[in-house]
């Protein structure tokens, strides 16, 4: 005879918990472990994530030297590539594996894009549109590396295409997004795209912009899935 074993895993309890996010980290890897010191000295994340730009010239090297750093981060890390890692074949997938995807935690939908080349894919944008509609009556957060729309216009960190990204706001915006997270700009920037609460953070240590008084740094975000609240918090390492 042959039985059949079916095991589910319960969802977590649907309560307000914390996790950090941050981008670009590229040669600042020299000095991360004063990033990973200060991550590894709060007590309460559930995971991190990384907002891409991992590697300086997506090298095996240097994503070897980001794998071990990772290795010493006591908390889980999901991530998303930035146009950094994606300069070389696969490496990034054949390190971190899928660059687009989505999963639900404690009753919260998370969503990363893939944004590297300035662009969503139109398989991206398949997949988006069901991940949308998924989490439209979730508490939703969506991040990528590449800011949609970067209102300060000081650099090129913005989608090449003006178009696709007033689509993209315009569709987070009707599917209820509660929180856009971006990297890209080395600095700290707050703003609302299409009304939804949006932060860049690129304070992993890449080049830091300290001439708007902000360096290496994270966000510090605390999510209520019931009432669907964000508070953000900067907490700076330098």
């Amino acid at each position: 005879t042959q039985n059949t074993v079916k095991i589910e895993l319960a969802e977590p309890e649907k309560k307000p918990f914390t996790l950090v996010a941050f981008g670009d980290i590229q040669d600042g890897i020299k000095h991360f472990s004063d990033v990973v010191s200060a991550l590894n000295q709060e007590t309460d994340p559930e995971f991190l994530l990384l907002l891409g730009d991992l590697t300086q010239t997506s090298t095996p090297s240097q994503f070897d030297a980001v794998r071990s750093a990772f290795d010493t981060i006591k908390i889980p890390t999901y991530l998303t590539p930035g146009n950094h890692d994606v300069i070389r074949d696969s490496y990034y997938q054949d390190n971190f594996g899928r660059a687009s995807y989505s999963f639900t935690y404690r009753g919260s939908r998370f969503t990363a894009v893939d944004s590297s080349s300035g662009t969503l894919d139109t398989k991206v944008w398949e997949w988006l549109e069901s991940w949308l509609t998924l989490g439209k009556d979730q508490q939703h957060i969506v991040y990528s590396h590449i800011p949609a729309i970067e209102a300060t216009g000081i650099r090129s960190g913005q989608w090449s295409s003006r178009r696709e990204a007033h689509h993209f706001a315009s569709r987070a915006a009707d599917a209820n997004v509660d929180l856009l997270l971006f990297g890209h700009l080395h600095s700290f920037k707050e703003l609302k795209i299409a009304g939804i609460q949006t932060y860049i953070s690129g304070g992993g240590g890449a080049i830091p912009e300290t001439w708007d008084g902000i360096n290496r740094h994270y966000l510090r975000i605390l999510l209520d899935p019931t009432t669907q609240a964000v508070t953000t918090t900067v907490v700076r390492v330098d």
